[in-house]
């Protein structure tokens, strides 16, 4: 009987951990989105690498065109849109404020090319709204 009820409490601790870490990460997921949504750039990707030392994240640097001096660091570990997958080196890339999308210019035409996706509620994967102009 008293082994019983310690495998029960051990089955009861871990699903409420397990629980615990499932709604907490949905919170963190959809803060870090509220960020990256709010944000806004636009400019070429000038370095993109996996970072060894912080559980190889992957990051874009994007020096903005705007701003000659502002570099903007992109963490994209909580993407799961591809985004960093699928951007290069010289990479022309824009994003406006509260927008979810993230465009891509070639031959001098402005083109949807990936949202930032994090799997939260709140997001917006199909938006239908375009930027403003």
């Amino acid at each position: 009987m008293k082994i019983g009820l310690k495998i029960l409490s051990f089955i009861m601790v871990f699903v409420g951990i397990w629980y615990y870490r499932k709604i907490h990460s949905d919170t963190l997921y959809c803060n870090i989105y509220r960020k990256y949504n709010a944000l806004s750039f636009n400019g070429v990707v000038v370095k993109k690498f996996l970072d060894p030392k912080d559980h190889s994240f992957p990051y874009l640097y994007i020096a903005d065109t705007l701003n000659r001096e502002s570099i903007i660091k992109l963490n994209l570990f909580y993407d799961k849109s591809g985004l960093f997958q699928n951007v290069n080196l010289n990479n022309r890339l824009i994003k406006f404020p509260k927008n979810p999308w993230v465009y891509k210019v070639e031959n001098h035409k402005m083109i949807k090319f990936k949202y930032l996706n994090f799997n939260c509620p709140n997001s917006c994967g199909s938006c239908p709204h375009d930027p403003p102009l």
